[in-house]
C-alpha cells in the first residue's frame, strides 16, 4: 500500500455469501491489525478465484504466470490477504504498513532469509526474519505469515502482541458494508484529517472550473468537505467485474448533487488514482454519502492491482517443491533457472511499459499520469529476483529509476504552474504612453517626444488567460522532458534485449 494515492483508493465488497469458514479467517488476520491504521484492504482470494468470471477466464490456473507479469500484486500461494497501513494524510506516504497472508503453504524462514537476504530473528515469542528491504517477517502459524515495515524491531514485537482487533470506528463500519459476491474490502478512514479553513483554502486555489464556479455556496461547500469520514471502493466479482466508490461524511451532501461526479474524477484526477473507466460510472447522491458505480475490464482491475503493494517481496514467495538433488558439477539446472527467471523478468516489465503506454493515452490529467509512472515503477521493484541475470536486474532499477523521474518532472509541473501562475497574475498589465509637442531650436518646427507606462491590475478575464498560458508553457516542457525520459527507456529495453538474446541464446 505503500503507493495508495488518494481517498478513493479503498474498496468496499461484499460479504455476505463468504462461507463462514473463510469469514473466520479473515477475521482472525484482521484482529492483528494495529489499533492506529486508517488503511485497510482484505482479499479473500479464494472467493474471487471462485467466481464465474474467475472461472471463465482460467485466473486460477493463471495466478503465478499472471502474479510473474506483473497483472497482479495478490501472491499466488494466498488464500487469504489483509493489508494495512498508517498513512500521514498529507503525503499519503505509510508510517508503518502490515500484511498479513494466510497460505496452504509457506516456505521456511531459513529458506526465504538464505534466498532473500535476512537475519533469522524471534520476535514477540515468534519466529521472524528481519530482512534487507527494511521489513520484519513473522511467522504467526503453520499458514499465517505476517510482515510490517519499516524494520523497527519494537515496532514489531508490539504489532504481534497486539491482537484486539481494535480498528477505528470508520474501519469498523467498512467491514459491515455487505452486499452481492465478492471477496475483497479497502477502506480509508479520514475522519478530522481536514479543517473548514483549509478546504477552503483549497477551493480558492484549486485549479477545477467545478469547484470555483459551483453554485453552491463556498463555505457550505467547504463545510461539507471537511466533515468527510472516509472513502470506499469495492468491486464486485459474478460473471463480470463492478466496482463501487463510497464517499461518506457527516454532514448532508445532497446540495453536492450536480457537482458530485465531475468534482469526484477531478480529485481521482489530482491524485492520480483516475481510471479511464470511472468517467462511465453512475453517480448517486443519498443524505451523508455520494456513490459512484460502475463495470470494470481486466485493465481497470490490473490498475487498481498495481496502488495495492505488499510490504515486501517476501510475502510472494512460494514453497518450492521437493527434488532430487543435482549431480557434483551438474549446472544445468541452475543454467535452466537463471535463462527462464531472466527472461520472465524482462518479458513483466516490457508487459508493464506497455500497459503505460495505454495508460498514458487514457490518462485525463497529467497528476494521473505522474502517478502511474510511480506505481508502476514500484511494480517493478517488486517483480521477482531470484535467479534472474544481474545486467537484467540493473535494467530494470535503471527503468524504475527512470518512471519516478518521469514521474517527480510531471510532479514538477503542477509546482511551477502554480508559482508561475501566482507569479503572472501578480505582475498585472503594464500599458506604456506616448506624447511630445512644441517648435525645435531656431525656429524649426519639431517635436520633442516623451514616454512612460503604469501597470495596473488584470481583469478576470486577463487573468484566466495568463493562468492558462503559464500552464499551457509548462505542461509543454513537462512532457517534452518525460518524453525524452521515456526514449532513454526505449532505447535501454532495446539493448538489453539483444544482450540477453545472444548470452542465452533464446528469445527475449
Amino acid at each position: 500500500m505503500k503507493r495508495s494515492s488518494m481517498p478513493a483508493l479503498v474498496a468496499t465488497m461484499a460479504l455476505a455469501t463468504i462461507p463462514s469458514v473463510a469469514m473466520a479467517q479473515i477475521d482472525q488476520l484482521v484482529q492483528r491489525v494495529p489499533s492506529s491504521a486508517n488503511a485497510l484492504v482484505l482479499i479473500n482470494v479464494d472467493k474471487i478465484m471462485e467466481s464465474p468470471v474467475a472461472q471463465a477466464e482460467s485466473w486460477k490456473a493463471d495466478r503465478s504466470k499472471r502474479f510473474n507479469a506483473g497483472l497482479t500484486n495478490i501472491p499466488p500461494n494466498a488464500d487469504q490477504l489483509v493489508l494495512a497501513s498508517q498513512l500521514n494524510l498529507s503525503s499519503m506516504r505509510p508510517i508503518w504498513e502490515a500484511a498479513l497472508v494466510q497460505a496452504d503453504a509457506a516456505p521456511p524462514l531459513q529458506t526465504l532469509a538464505k534466498d532473500l537476504g535476512g537475519t533469522i530473528d524471534e520476535v514477540a515469542g515468534f519466529p521472524a526474519i528481519c530482512l534487507s528491504d527494511d521489513s520484519y517477517v513473522v511467522k504467526l502459524s503453520d499458514n499465517v505469515m505476517g510482515a510490517i515495515a519499516p524494520a523497527n524491531r519494537q515496532l514489531a514485537a508490539r504489532w504481534v502482541r497486539e491482537t484486539g482487533g481494535n480498528l477505528s470506528p470508520y474501519l469498523q463500519k467498512a467491514l459491515t458494508y455487505v452486499e452481492g459476491s465478492a471477496g475483497v474490502i479497502m477502506a480509508l478512514d479520514l475522519t478530522d484529517a481536514l479543517t473548514v479553513s483549509d478546504v477552503e483554502s483549497r477551493i480558492q486555489t484549486s485549479t477545477s472550473d467545478i469547484l470555483k464556479n459551483a453554485s453552491i455556496d463556498k463555505t457550505e461547500l467547504a463545510k461539507i468537505l471537511a466533515s468527510i469520514n472516509g472513502v470506499v471502493l469495492g468491486v464486485t466479482f459474478t460473471d463480470q467485474v463492478s466496482g463501487k466508490i463510497l464517499v461518506d461524511f457527516s454532514r448532508d451532501a445532497t446540495i453536492l448533487t450536480p457537482i458530485a461526479k465531475q468534482m469526484l474524477l477531478y480529485i481521482l484526477g489530482e491524485r492520480g488514482a483516475m481510471i479511464d473507466e470511472f468517467a462511465n460510472w453512475d453517480v448517486s447522491v443519498t443524505g451523508t454519502r455520494i456513490t459512484l458505480e460502475g463495470k470494470l475490464s481486466d485493465s481497470g482491475l490490473t490498475r487498481l492491482s498495481s496502488m495495492v503493494e505488499l510490504p515486501t517481496q517476501t510475502l510472494t514467495q512460494e514453497k518450492k517443491p521437493q527434488t532430487a538433488e543435482a549431480s557434483p558439477g551438474d549446472s544445468s539446472s541452475a543454467a535452466l533457472d537463471a535463462t527462464q527467471a531472466t527472461q520472465q523478468y524482462f518479458k513483466s516489465v516490457s508487459h508493464l511499459l506497455s500497459d503505460l503506454k495505454v495508460q498514458k493515452k487514457e490518462a485525463k490529467t497529467m497528476g494521473q499520469i505522474g502517478q502511474w509512472y510511480d506505481n508502476y515503477a514500484h511494480k517493478i521493484d517488486q517483480l521477482p529476483l531470484l535467479h534472474v541475470d544481474d545486467e537484467m536486474l540493473k535494467y530494470g532499477d535503471f527503468v524504475a529509476s527512470q518512471l519516478r523521474d518521469a514521474s517527480m518532472a510531471i510532479k514538477g509541473v503542477g509546482i511551477r504552474t502554480r508559482v508561475g501562475e501566482v507569479n503572472a497574475v501578480a505582475s498585472g498589465v503594464t500599458n506604456n504612453f506616448y506624447g511630445g509637442g512644441g517648435f525645435g531650436n531656431y525656429g524649426y518646427a519639431g517635436y520633442g517626444y516623451y514616454g512612460g507606462s503604469w501597470t495596473r491590475g488584470m481583469t478576470r478575464n486577463e487573468q484566466a488567460s495568463a493562468r492558462t498560458q503559464v500552464r499551457a508553457n509548462e505542461t509543454a516542457t513537462g512532457a517534452a522532458s518525460v518524453q525524452q525520459i521515456l526514449q532513454q527507456i526505449e532505447d535501454a529495453s532495446a539493448k538489453i534485449r539483444k544482450a540477453m538474446t545472444q548470452k542465452y541464446q533464446v528469445e527475449f
